[in-house]
């Protein structure tokens, strides 16, 4: 039963996030790297530097960086990068 659970019970799950993961990443280019340097470029690193995040942000749709809904959005994100 474990087995089937592990193996065949998360499939249907495990294929579509395989497929959404390989139409991101060329999976050629994985064949050299190591499995700690995947790890960072999928999860990033703990600590974000907000600023150059914001300086580097592209807005689209009627959106640009001192629109109402951005600041708000930056005011949060600031809140919980200082663990407020």
């Amino acid at each position: 039963m474990i087995e089937f659970r592990l193996t065949h019970g998360v499939k249907h799950q495990m294929d579509g996030l395989a497929y959404g993961f390989m139409e991101v990443v060329n999976i050629k280019h994985l064949k050299n790297i190591e499995i700690s340097d995947l790890e960072l470029i999928l999860n990033g690193r703990q600590e974000i530097d907000l600023a150059d995040w914001r300086s580097n942000t592209e807005y689209r749709g009627g959106y640009y960086d001192s629109h109402e809904n951005i600041e708000l959005f930056w005011e949060y994100i600031t809140q919980l990068s200082h663990g407020k």
